[in-house]
């Protein structure tokens, strides 16, 4: 049956060209302000903490992923592209937004390939177009962990071309090709599985796409390519091994059984159907983040479950009747079908779910206005330029809209802040501001936050453990021990807040309480970073320097730049006698931190040890220019200069260090002898 958008011979490649580099052109121009963007909620646990990221080779590395409730869980080519952007830039925040972007671009150039091939050329482009800086993208653009979905999206693209591509030679008689980009669909497909989830329905839509637009029936397409569509169904056996690598559950986070039950995942998922909708027609307000509740009672969302009746009632009527609008329809709904299927309990609604099936309500609007533009204009040109100014109009809007909507991303106060306005009854909004707040070095803005989130929700354990940091950083240490030990009273297995309890615990010197929820802790995960430094320490106060360097370098495996857990270990070094070990450890600290003033001084005090004074004399001069009131620093200081024979320059720093510290006997001491010697 024909198609609503019936495409006519193909234009001219200038045309072509012309078309990707002004959709290349508006993408620069929707995200030219999104590089800075910082790091944001899931970033942190997926990229800055995520010890898988830091080795490119062997590729088993980035190809684990961590465990747990994190988005690269199970997803190993979403591991591995955040690995190759470690490897070239480290934490550098631009260049993740760069990928993202060349990602993204990507996406919409093979979106425009595809609609070129079943569309006019003039509404391929405008999809393409409105598809790329439209607004409700920017979630899966900007908050760069979503590269999930974004890069899932390329492969799911990839996969219909490259399919598309191979019929294309089939039909033209090219056997030596076509079997080429049959077996790129298959790989697009595989690697779709390997990114994210959603890519399941991927096999199904390559086979409706045949039946609507190239063979014309399910038996024809089947019987035409039966043997491409079994290798992509295929494809399953690799995210079913992947997700059953992972848990099943991408850490208790998805399925049912965890709190929610199947008839009020399915009204929350109407919802939210219906909110993806408006949002691609009217998109604001944007929400980073809806929390987690659900909906419970059906007459709460009456309208939009007659939406997404009427939705789905037409997409059956039309796949049968009108089989190109049947496949825009199936196209929303299969892709979404994964998230409306399962519950995500973290996060029942998300926009960056709209990331695919945004093509399909673009592709219909675009359609209505074509067909209604030449309803209305009788010559072409004017049609054309009617319908080009219209599309122009769109994305200028939307364009505007993206820019406005990456300035909320430009750091993690303003987009938490942005989302507390626009919900301010979310305690997870609360909590997660507070949460970042703490991290800027303002923590009574903090606790207000955190206090607001526990006042919703008193058993937020999240929220209990980051208010016990707040209030150790402001020196209230028994209500941060009274909050992380309600935290661990709530949940027996919280890892990290045990872990932070025992360091306020060993902070007020109670060392065996401190000890056991520590060890509790690393029973609990054995990668604790924090309390394995934290153990480390508490052993080398105890003397037990070769089980506290145990300790730091298990904290080191995880966290390689802690500089304090290396200044530590090499510390444990020197008191064992291990001084090369050491040195190496010192100089490792002030790379990681180069104004770590106790790193520069021990690392003089050991290269001291070994006779190498002029270079010990630079680190206590560092150690001095980073924290200038540092007694012992000016003393040993004084010491070198001593035994370089440069008296004279030597007795200012004794005498620095008496007007800092008046009890310091040593420098006292040698001041005397020095003046005792003096002509």
């Amino acid at each position: 049956m024909p198609s609503p958008l019936a495409a006519p011979l193909p234009p001219p490649r200038s045309s072509i060209l012309l078309a990707g580099g002004l959709v290349a052109l508006a993408a620069l121009a929707a995200y030219h302000n999104s590089f800075s963007d910082a790091f944001v909620l899931d970033d942190v646990r997926s990229i800055v903490e995520n010890p898988t990221l830091r080795r490119l080779w062997p590729l088993s590395v980035p190809l684990h992923p961590p465990n747990g409730d994190l988005t690269v869980n199970g997803r190993p080519l979403l591991n591995l592209s955040l690995a190759v952007n470690y490897r070239l830039g480290g934490l550098q925040v631009w260049g993740y937004h760069a990928g993202n972007l060349v990602i993204h671009l990507l996406a919409g150039l093979t979106l425009f390939g595809i609609m070129r091939r079943c569309a006019p050329f003039l509404c391929a482009f405008a999809v393409a177009l409105l598809w790329t800086v439209h607004p409700l993208q920017t979630e899966s653009v900007t908050y760069i962990v979503q590269r999930a979905e974004s890069l899932m999206g390329l492969w799911y693209f990839l996969t219909l071309y490259c399919f598309i591509r191979g019929v294309e030679r089939e039909q033209r008689g090219e056997p030596p090709f076509f079997d080429a980009w049959f077996a790129a669909s298959f790989l697009a497909c595989l690697a779709g599985m390997a990114t994210k989830e959603d890519m399941a329905s991927a096999p199904l839509l390559v086979l409706l796409y045949d039946r609507t637009f190239l063979s014309g029936s399910f038996h024809e397409a089947w019987r035409r390519h039966r043997r491409v569509f079994l290798a992509l169904g295929g494809s399953w056996v690799l995210l079913a091994t992947l997700m059953l690598a992972s848990g099943g559950s991408r850490g208790h986070s998805v399925g049912f059984g965890l709190g929610i039950s199947a008839s009020d995942h399915l009204l929350t998922q109407i919802r939210a159907i219906a909110i993806y909708l408006r949002l691609a027609v009217w998109p604001r307000p944007l929400i980073f983040d809806y929390g987690t509740t659900v909906v419970t009672q059906p007459s709460l969302i009456v309208p939009a479950a007659i939406l997404v009746a009427a939705v789905v009632a037409g997409t059956l009527f039309a796949l049968a009747r009108r089989p190109a609008w049947g496949f825009l329809g199936a196209w929303f709904l299969a892709i979404l079908a994964p998230t409306c299927l399962l519950p995500v309990t973290t996060q029942p609604i998300a926009e960056h779910r709209m990331y695919l099936p945004l093509a399909a309500v673009l592709a219909a609007g675009v359609a209505a206005v074509y067909a209604g533009v030449g309803g209305i204009a009788a010559r072409a040109a004017v049609r054309t330029g009617l319908f080009l100014a219209l599309v122009a109009g769109g994305a200028a809007a939307c364009c505007a809209l993206t820019v406005r909507r990456n300035r909320d991303y430009r750091s993690a106060v303003a987009l938490w802040s942005d989302n507390l306005a626009k919900r301010p009854y979310s305690p997870r909004a609360h909590r997660n501001l507070g949460t970042v707040l703490l991290a800027g070095g303002r923590p009574a803005e903090a606790l207000v936050e955190l206090a607001a989130a526990l006042r919703a929700d008193p058993a937020d354990v999240e929220a209990l453990k980051n208010e016990g940091s707040a209030l150790d950083v402001l020196g209230r240490r028994p209500e941060a021990i009274a909050a992380y030990a309600e935290a661990v009273r709530l949940k027996p297995d919280y890892a990290e807040a045990r872990s932070d309890l025992g360091l306020v615990l060993l902070q007020e010197g109670r060392e065996s309480e401190a000890a056991l929820q520590l060890n509790a802790a690393l029973q609990i995960d054995p990668r604790q970073a924090v309390a394995h430094f934290t153990l480390g320490n508490l052993l080398a106060r105890a003397g037990h320097d070769p089980e506290a360097i145990a300790q730091f370098q298990a904290a080191l495996e995880d966290r390689a730049d802690n500089a304090e857990a290396h200044n530590n270990l090499a510390n444990a070094f020197m008191r064992t006698g291990r001084t090369p070990e050491a040195l190496r450890h010192y100089e490792e600290a002030v790379r990681i931190r180069p104004g770590y003033a106790d790193a520069h001084y021990n690392l003089g005090n050991a290269l001291v040890q070994i006779g190498r004074l002029p270079e010990a004399l630079s680190e206590y001069e560092r150690a001095l220019a980073a924290q200038p009131r540092f007694a012992e620093a000016e003393n040993n200081l004084g010491n070198v200069l001593l035994q370089l024979g440069r008296t004279t320059e030597a007795a200012p720093h004794f005498e620095a260090a008496l007007r800092i510290d008046p009890g310091l006997a040593e420098a006292r001491a040698t001041l005397a002898r020095l003046r005792g010697n003096a002509p």
